[in-house]
């Protein structure tokens, strides 16, 4: 189902344009929300596994993993899925926030210490 990259409606198959005018492209098809929403899913739980394995010491392994996080985070904006999708990004949106903050504190407390 292809949908505008501009607003996020639904475009009928065969149509050029938007509702709002933007160029869709035709017939070609939008991306595959479901597959773009396990993959995003499966990255989010192999982080909170390396988050929660992470050696205390390793402040090269906790800043990689930060590094990592902001990714995933920059992967789900928004404006890269359909607004009439529901999906619960907004709540995977505040975990990661919430578990970049904590590597943050982390890394800085680890830098005060040396």
């Amino acid at each position: 189902m292809p949908f505008c990259p501009n607003c996020g409606s639904y475009v009928s198959p065969g149509d050029n344009t938007c509702m709002c005018g933007t160029y869709v492209g035709g017939d070609e098809e939008g991306p595959d929300l479901e597959n773009m929403t396990m993959e995003i899913f499966s990255k989010y739980d192999t982080l909170k596994s390396r988050y929660y394995n992470l050696n205390n010491q390793d402040l090269d392994g906790y800043s990689e993993l930060l590094d990592d996080f902001k990714d995933l985070r920059d992967e789900i904006e928004p404006n890269k899925f359909p607004y009439d999708f529901e999906y619960p990004f907004s709540t995977l949106l505040m975990d990661l926030n919430h578990y970049i903050s904590n590597l943050e504190h982390d890394i800085n407390k680890m830098n005060d210490e040396y």
